[in-house]
């Protein structure tokens, strides 16, 4: 048999849902820390989420950046932080604990057609490692989920 993973592509199956996961190490670099966009995973097509990223704090954050976790266009749709200091070694963040954003609070699986992202304002963020999992399954012919370019695969 053969293994279901392909290199950062995962196993697609209309019926079963499958776990993405990935680290990110920030060190102050563009998709790594520095303001802007970091892309946690590539979207492709439209996926259902069951729930929304669950993420663990390995390694403390350094940089009082604020953080907004999103899909596409919707960059806080599931949660945002006012100081990624705030983020500590062994905290496990939730769509309940992982700040306000604006996602509904009672969607259990969420359509997305965007890449899942984080949004980084105010200052940058130049230590610290992050682990994400997310459950998916495609909707479309097309639907996967495959880690972003500076992810590495856990």
């Amino acid at each position: 048999m053969t293994s279901p993973y392909n290199s950062s592509r995962y196993y697609r199956d209309q019926d079963r849902w499958t776990l993405a996961r990935g680290s990110i190490t920030f060190d102050g670099t563009a998709g790594k820390g520095a303001q802007g966009t970091v892309t946690l995973f590539d979207v492709t097509g439209v996926v259902e989420l069951s729930g929304y990223p669950v993420g663990t704090c390995t390694v403390s954050l350094v940089g009082a950046a604020d953080i907004e976790i999103g899909a596409g266009d919707g960059s806080d749709e599931f949660g945002s932080f006012a100081d990624a200091t705030s983020i500590d070694a062994g905290m496990l963040f939730l769509s309940t604990n992982f700040g306000t954003g604006t996602r509904p609070t009672a969607t259990r699986q969420v359509p997305v057609n965007g890449d899942i992202i984080i949004t980084i304002g105010t200052a940058d963020i130049t230590a610290g490692v992050l682990y994400f999992f997310v459950w998916w399954r495609p909707l479309s012919a097309d639907g996967a989920v495959v880690l972003g370019p500076n992810m590495v695969k856990i």
